[in-house]
């Protein structure tokens, strides 16, 4: 345990803000054998994310990841979630929301589209066509991408949609 607690130690001293983002996806593989729920390196991102809205997003979509795929440490990754969202700011916690959301339509209309076996074309035309009415209210309503930062978007633009034939 004492030589966890160094390797934090020097780990956070040396690294810098731009180097937290690329390694966030192993030091959350790290956090995963934790002794302790509060460990310095969680303390240490949590503290990090106040300032920093770019590793606010990075780690909201890793433990969004996280939360789906693992199973034996779903609780550890629950509670840095948690906590994630207690400390960000309330619009940037409605727009992540917003952004997950545009995920599970667009989950829905690609399940959909899945199952539809007869013009799989008009069908996702028309589903886009409703998610831009219903989800960004006609170009009224604006969302981030979800997993890119630093790109807005207000619609999805139909026209240059298609369909990928995959053997799934």
């Amino acid at each position: 345990m004492h030589i966890r607690s160094c390797a934090y130690q020097s780990l956070v001293s040396h690294i810098t803000p731009h180097e937290l983002n690329i390694y966030l996806p192993q030091i959350l593989q790290i956090i995963k054998f934790d002794y302790y729920y509060l460990s310095s390196i969680v303390e240490y991102l949590l503290k990090q994310c106040i300032n920093n809205y770019h590793l606010v997003y990075k780690l909201y979509w890793h433990l969004r990841q996280l939360l789906l795929t693992e199973n034996i440490h779903f609780i550890r990754y629950y509670y840095i979630f948690m906590s994630l969202l207690y400390i960000i700011e309330e619009y940037f916690y409605i727009e992540l929301e917003n952004e997950y959301d545009l995920c599970i339509n667009l989950k829905n209309i690609g399940l959909e589209l899945k199952n539809n076996k007869l013009n799989k074309g008009y069908f996702l035309i028309e589903e886009l066509k409703k998610l831009n009415i219903e989800f960004f209210q006609s170009g009224q309503r604006s969302c981030r991408l979800p997993c890119q930062f630093s790109f807005i978007t207000n619609n999805i633009d139909i026209k240059s949609c298609s369909i990928f034939h995959s053997l799934t």
